[in-house]
């Protein structure tokens, strides 16, 4: 979770990275209409920063928890 309060911060949309033991990474890219996978070492270590970034404003399992569970309660109908 990523609270608007946090501030703004760069989306890359969505993606994951797969991490191999024994070979470099790979991340996985899906837009509206196209999909793929980049495996050159530049576009992978741009995704991991990207990662890293977004884990630096994500709150932590607790507060995320914590955050949506105030939510839910601040929209429920008495």
């Amino acid at each position: 979770m990523i609270p608007f309060r946090l501030g703004g911060y760069r989306n890359p949309g969505s993606f994951a990275l797969l991490g191999f033991r024994d070979a470099p990474p790979v991340v996985y890219v899906e837009h509206e209409g196209a999909s793929g996978f980049l495996d050159a070492p530049k576009d992978a270590s741009m995704f991991q920063e990207h990662a890293v970034r977004l884990t630096e404003f994500a709150l932590g399992s607790a507060d995320s928890v914590n955050f949506l569970t105030k939510m839910a309660s601040d929209y429920e109908w008495s």
